[in-house]
């Protein structure tokens, strides 16, 4: 039975396990897999003139080294012998740069040198990173795998029609429950799904239990819940396909309207910040969190003794029928081409993201998910979980990972989530209807980003 490690996952510019998980996140930028408690936002592009994109460049002969770099090497040096063994030829030099890379990646690009032959890069800043021209088109190299990739993933990738990136990480999400207390409350799991059915839940959870248990916490100014659930919709705050600003459709007013909803009825915790978001997984007061697979992870690192105690399921649906899951971070590894060695460097994330042999070692020593999808077949992926309580929830985590819709963040997208933050903020205090508020932000992004 596999056991969820404790490592601690490292995010860009910041510590902390549990802050940025669907059920306690605040209006910050998102992680990829499990991050500190309250990460920076990048900073912003430079304004100086985009480098020009690389050009295809002929393969190197002979003895090369391409240099890496990101902010968690563990799980590619565990791979290293079975790469050295394979591929004698090409050497891989693993520079950690922990929360410095997205601006000094950002600055070699725009410069035109110094950057490496492979960048770690969070989903939402891969569209920063391809607009200043610097990073090589894939889209070649890619090809091959383009049905073989989870759908959402690969548009993570890719800008403008182009692929900039090899996926590094999934982030399926499901509804999370602890075990004992719907034992205790007499509550079916099985029997949530859609969101009516979930505010019921709640309901039950609350009035049962004098006010102590709730489903989870949301904080006022968090954009997450509302921009990971309107993905689920395939929405989000700007359109996949267009990249217009779509914030203020019927998907976004839905979400806004539900998470309001949730607020009212008195069925969450309300703003009580990460410790005490920690405490409730301790003391069962929180139990039923929505989630991404990673928040397993930040549970097991602030509350050990409940492993065993809880259980996942997809989550529930806006309408009978619908998508039952989403995502909530993930990173990627994009090839900037400035060194020659493209094909070398793609031939490395060829192996260590898109090979099961590979995927495994990033899955056991890592804990990054797998972005293939016939990862669902894997056998590693289909043993019971010990933190789920014997549970195969990784096969559902997999199954899970094909159906989410694909969405893009663009390259304003931080700056619109403060915005759209600010949106909630409004709706959840009563000063503006859900619409009212999506519409004002709505018009706030487009008018800032000039995509009137």
């Amino acid at each position: 039975m596999r056991r969820l490690s404790r490592r601690l996952f490292l995010a860009q510019g910041a510590a902390g396990a549990s802050a940025l998980l669907l059920a306690t996140c605040a209006g910050q930028p998102p992680t990829p897999t499990p991050a500190p408690v309250k990460p920076a936002a990048p900073a912003p592009a430079p304004t100086a003139t985009p480098a020009a994109a690389p050009a295809a460049k002929p393969p190197a002969t002979g003895e090369v080294t391409i240099t890496l770099w990101s902010w968690f090497n563990k799980p590619f040096t565990a791979l290293m012998p079975k790469w050295n063994a394979k591929n004698p030829r090409v050497k891989v030099n693993l520079v950690d740069m922990s929360g410095e890379i997205h601006q000094k990646v950002l600055t070699a690009l725009t410069a035109g040198s110094g950057a490496p032959d492979i960048t770690g890069s969070q989903d939402y800043n891969l569209p920063i990173l391809a607009d200043t021209g610097g990073l090589a088109d894939i889209s070649r190299h890619i090809a091959p795998y383009r049905d073989k990739i989870v759908p959402y993933k690969l548009n993570n990738g890719s800008y403008k029609g182009k692929v900039y990136s090899v996926p590094w990480d999934g982030s399926p999400s499901g509804l999370y429950h602890r075990r004992d207390v719907f034992e205790q409350y007499k509550i079916d799991p099985e029997k949530i799904e859609t969101y009516d059915d979930y505010v019921a839940v709640g309901k039950k959870l609350k009035d049962a239990s004098g006010g102590k248990v709730k489903l989870f916490n949301i904080a006022k100014e968090a954009w997450s819940p509302l921009v990971n659930l309107t993905w689920q919709q395939g929405g989000g705050i700007y359109a996949a396909d267009s990249g217009k600003v779509i914030i203020d459709d019927d998907r976004a007013v839905r979400t806004l309207t539900l998470i309001k909803r949730l607020w009212d009825e008195g069925v969450v915790h309300q703003n009580i910040g990460g410790e005490a978001t920690n405490a409730t997984y301790k003391d069962a007061t929180t139990a039923a969190p929505p989630g991404a697979i990673w928040l397993a992870n930040g549970i097991v690192g602030n509350a050990p003794e409940t492993s065993g105690k809880w259980g996942v399921n997809p989550l529930p649906a806006f309408e009978k029928g619908g998508t039952r899951t989403t995502a909530f971070g993930g990173s990627q590894l994009a090839v900037p081409g400035q060194g020659k060695l493209v094909d070398e460097a793609f031939s490395f994330l060829e192996f260590t993201q898109l090979s099961q042999e590979g995927s495994t070692i990033m899955w056991t020593d890592g804990n990054l998910f797998p972005v293939l999808k016939d990862a669902v077949n894997w056998s590693i992926l289909n043993e019971p979980v010990a933190f789920y309580g014997g549970q195969k929830a990784l096969k559902l985590y997999a199954e899970l990972n094909s159906q989410i819709p694909p969405y893009t963040y663009g390259k304003g997208f931080l700056e619109a989530s403060r915005i759209v933050g600010s949106a909630v903020t409004f709706a959840l205090d009563g000063k503006k209807s859900p619409k009212e508020a999506l519409a004002d932000a709505a018009k706030e992004i487009r008018q800032k980003q000039g995509l009137d």
